[in-house]
């Protein structure tokens, strides 16, 4: 592409090869040029003032929408509209392109073709149907699903083939005179006249004249929806959410940090903003009140920090606490890869996706939280359920992180005989699979006498892969989990399943001086083995400046490498995989394995359903690859699901202790 052509800030690659510095890559990264917002005649913020609310909730009717295209799900930033100038350019209405051919492997032909929808008065959803593109009706072209859903060109990779791809919508309206109003969509990114939000809702600001919207999300079997609204704004700063709150404990008190979004939906800087967190009712929550500082920017979304704080021990009879049935959790078999491909998938169930029970139905007590924000004379509200544990559950716990004092949560399990025995206690240091939050990484452990599990959830249920901005957290949930519980520290064991059992490979690898045993489950070693190596597609559609801003921060885990720490033996490993796994096929963990018998350790590999060889006394690595088992599964060898508590694994791994 001509320099001139280029969007991305015009440099070619062979001039972006010479900036030098994270430093000047960030910044060309993060300021891309936006002519639509930048031009003369474009609304500036000052051109507006909280007079100019729109008055009615609208949706843009009129839409394009192309795809689908297939997608590497740990690297989302790829741009599929990089042929015809980039997301940005479309987004801020640089580029036309109405006419224009995608390249698209889902696509008979190659390419992707635009379609038209209008949407009637009223109606929110814009559909994103290309199921025709990925199996030609026609019978002329080979279709890309077979008998199953998994039975695909990429089965091998999971998800990440014909099951899972994007679409995109590109809508504009127009408007006699710039505005304000609150946008809400469930799509995975959307923009607003070149403006990327990848989290709803937003205060966004609209044009005089034209306006542009392009919405990008996750798609099943090539047909999917995504809802977009503009709505006027309920107050100068309102309430979102109750975010990272910890669940409550009978018989316990608790004093926990949470966080509450909030948002200034006016282009005025207020500094005047208080936000107090109460109960709905009764006074089993203590009232406390924090002030916003510093002052909200313009159109600033923001998570502001305050605690949960009982007044006195939680009786589950209070008059507070309501029963709540909670149906049955259970995960897709082949697992996944995404908070987006979970949400995809949810709708996807009764398709014929085989999932396995994580959790069985229940009554859960659950009291209701109040966060109000008061600014500029107006309050807005927003309530959350808090869930109240008995102490044979599991449960959530919250912690200020001393990197940026965000509110970060972690999932606990007590030893199943904490109120019978004296500690200090074993801990397992559980890294959760992907798509999987604190409270599901921790419930899906069954409790053992005198050990704990320890979940954290880094950050979100995609957790960078566990990778080094992961592990940091990782590491920061163990220590906090240390000071507040009585755990024996050389009797600590790093496992995890799926993306945990890549995140325990990287993190025991890592910190071997911190663990007595490493036990990775289902795992993958490093993304070049991982993520779809014929295809490279994360690479082929994003720009290079992006790209090596994420290798450099990302840090990426090279299992090989780090394989040099555990040379001395003297922190055994023990890798559980199912014989029939596709998402993390067993050539991975034999990968893994072939490097640990490079680096001169006693390997001792067993196929079978159970582990009937030596203990780590005698094995410096144990292998244990179950015939017919894919990635989540469960054949009743012990308590709990076998994919993540095969009492194999936690008895050998339990004989090691910290030298």
């Amino acid at each position: 592409m001509p320099p001139e052509n280029n969007p991305h800030g015009q440099l070619s690659r062979r001039e972006f090869a010479k900036v030098a510095g994270i430093g000047s890559l960030a910044a060309a990264a993060m300021q891309p040029a936006v002519a639509g917002l930048t031009d003369d005649e474009s609304a500036s913020i000052e051109d507006v003032t909280r007079a100019d609310a729109i008055e009615d909730t609208f949706t843009p009717s009129n839409w394009d929408t192309v795809g689908p295209f297939q997608y590497q799900r740990r690297d989302l930033f790829t741009d599929w509209f990089t042929p015809i100038g980039g997301e940005q350019a479309v987004s801020d209405g640089t580029v036309e392109h109405d006419e224009d051919l995608l390249p698209s492997a889902f696509a008979a032909g190659g390419s992707a073709e635009w379609q038209q929808h209008e949407l009637d008065e009223g109606e929110t959803t814009v559909p994103l149907d290309f199921s025709d593109a990925i199996t030609p009706s026609d019978g002329d072209y080979m279709p890309l699903t077979g008998a199953g859903l998994l039975d695909n060109v990429q089965a091998w990779y999971g998800y990440g083939g014909a099951l899972l791809a994007r679409g995109y919508g590109v809508s504009t309206f127009e408007r006699d005179e710039p505005g304000i109003a609150v946008l809400e969509s469930d799509a995975s990114e959307i923009w607003v006249n070149g403006q990327l939000y990848d989290a709803t809702p937003a205060p966004v600001m609209l044009q005089e004249g034209t306006n542009v919207v392009l919405v990008k999300t996750t798609i099943v079997l090539g047909s999917g929806s995504v809802d977009v609204e503009f709505r006027p704004p309920d107050a100068a700063v309102e309430a979102d959410d109750i975010t990272r709150a910890p669940q409550l404990r009978e018989n316990r008190t608790t004093d926990r940090p949470a966080a509450v979004r909030v948002m200034n939906t006016t282009p005025e800087v207020i500094d005047d903003v208080t936000v107090t967190i109460g109960p709905e009712e009764g006074d089993l929550i203590e009232e406390r009140t924090v002030e916003v500082d510093p002052p909200l920017a313009p159109f600033e979304t923001r998570l502001v920090n305050t605690r949960v704080v009982t007044t006195q021990q939680v009786d589950p009879d209070d008059a507070a606490i309501e029963q709540r049935r909670v149906e049955a959790e259970t995960v897709p078999s082949g697992g996944l890869t995404s908070t987006a491909d979970a949400e995809a998938l949810a709708g996807a169930s009764d398709a014929g996706l085989d999932t396995v029970e994580i959790r069985s139905p229940r009554i859960e007590s659950e009291t209701t939280i109040l966060a109000t924000v008061e600014a500029e004379g107006e309050t807005d509200q927003t309530s959350r359920g808090l869930a109240v544990r008995d102490d044979d559950e599991e449960f959530v716990t919250t912690y200020l992180s001393e990197h940026d004092e965000s509110v970060q949560r972690m999932g606990v399990k007590m030893p199943a005989n904490h109120e019978s025995a004296d500690g200090p206690f074993e801990a397992v240091h559980y890294m959760h699979g992907a798509g999987v939050d604190a409270d599901s990484a921790a419930g899906s452990v069954a409790a053992r006498d005198d050990l704990f599990v320890i979940a954290p959830e880094a950050r979100g249920p995609t957790a960078y892969d566990h990778e080094d901005l992961g592990r940091i957290d990782d590491m920061e949930a163990l220590r906090v989990a240390k000071e507040r519980f009585d755990i024996d520290e050389n009797n600590i064991y790093c496992m995890g399943h799926s993306m945990g059992g890549h995140g325990a490979l990287h993190i025991g690898f890592t910190h071997t001086d911190r663990y007595a045993a490493i036990g990775p489950q289902h795992c993958w070693p490093d993304h070049e083995s991982y993520v779809s190596v014929p295809y490279k597609r994360d690479r082929l559609h994003t720009h290079p400046r992006l790209w090596q801003i994420r290798e450099v921060s990302l840090y990426k885990n090279l299992t090989t490498a780090n394989s040099e720490n555990v040379a001395d033996g003297t922190t055994p490993v023990f890798m559980l995989h199912g014989g029939v796994d596709d998402e993390t096929p067993p050539t991975m963990p034999r990968t893994v394995l072939r490097t640990l018998a490079n680096q001169g350790l006693n390997v001792a590999s067993t196929a079978a359903d159970e582990y009937d060889g030596p203990d780590p006394d005698e094995a410096d690595v144990a292998y244990l690859e179950v015939p017919g088992a894919d990635h989540f599964w469960d054949k009743d060898i012990g308590p709990g699901t076998d994919a993540v508590n095969h009492p194999d694994q936690f008895e050998w791994v339990r004989q090691a202790e910290r030298e």
